[in-house]
């Protein structure tokens, strides 16, 4: 009886470890792989003052994230729904992991977001360039900073003391922070441009421009035109609606 039961187990743990590298199948792919599509829609839609859209692809977001960190930990879905506090819950409840930010990232994240707005630096450019300050170059992102190069060093040097706490190759973080935080948009003022070409002139070719960089929104831009944040007069009084 022993024996048998010497012999059970490692079969019993295969067949548990060929369900879990199903589940993360199913979890990276369905979920994780589709939740960062819709956390980029997220940022797109909330930099277009898109309300409507933002909130709806936050919500598929956070609820594909949520699920894929159950299944990743070898947790059933099926009977949460749509049921974004459930979800929360399980995830808080049934696991060995927290989402709650410790202080420092927080304090990090704040810190950042409320330099970018006093010197009115470009939020997609802004987080886009942290990328290449891991990579050693911090010039470009110093530089739409201007005046307020000195805060955003002081915030540099504690930022990569934090970072040093994970242990991850910088380069690699480099790598993941760009795969995730785009370089193009497409911004009101060019998408004007396309529309008033288009429509008053007969001009295709700024559509064309454009829709070479929606295409691949990561890719490393050697054409300011499609980074080039809108001029301050346009934004001025400038209104978008939802729908239309």
């Amino acid at each position: 009886m022993g024996l048998c039961n010497v012999r059970m187990r490692p079969t019993q743990h295969n067949k548990i470890m060929e369900l879990q590298l199903v589940l993360n199948t199913i979890a990276t792919d369905i979920f994780r792989n589709q939740g960062d599509c819709d956390f980029i829609a997220a940022r797109s839609n909330f930099k277009l003052r898109l309300r409507q859209q933002f909130l709806w692809s936050a919500q598929q977001c956070i609820e594909k994230y949520l699920k894929a960190i159950l299944l990743f930990n070898g947790q059933s879905i099926l009977r949460y729904g749509h049921n974004l506090r459930a979800l929360n819950k399980a995830v808080k409840n049934n696991l060995s992991c927290s989402l709650t930010k410790s202080n420092s990232s927080i304090t990090y994240q704040r810190k950042v977001k409320i330099a970018m707005e006093t010197y009115q630096v470009d939020h997609t450019l802004g987080f886009r360039l942290l990328g290449e300050v891991l990579r050693g170059n911090a010039a470009p992102l110093k530089g739409l900073f201007a005046k307020g190069s000195r805060v955003l060093e002081i915030w540099i040097e504690k930022w990569l003391e934090r970072l040093a706490l994970e242990q991850k190759p910088r380069l690699e973080t480099a790598d993941n922070m760009n795969s995730r935080n785009p370089l193009f948009i497409p911004r009101n003022h060019r998408v004007e441009e396309v529309l008033t070409a288009a429509s008053e002139e007969g001009d295709l070719q700024p559509l064309e421009r454009l829709l070479k960089w929606v295409r691949q929104p990561y890719a490393k831009a050697d054409d300011a035109w499609a980074t080039e944040p809108a001029p301050v007069l346009f934004t001025q009084g400038y209104q978008t609606f939802c729908g239309t």
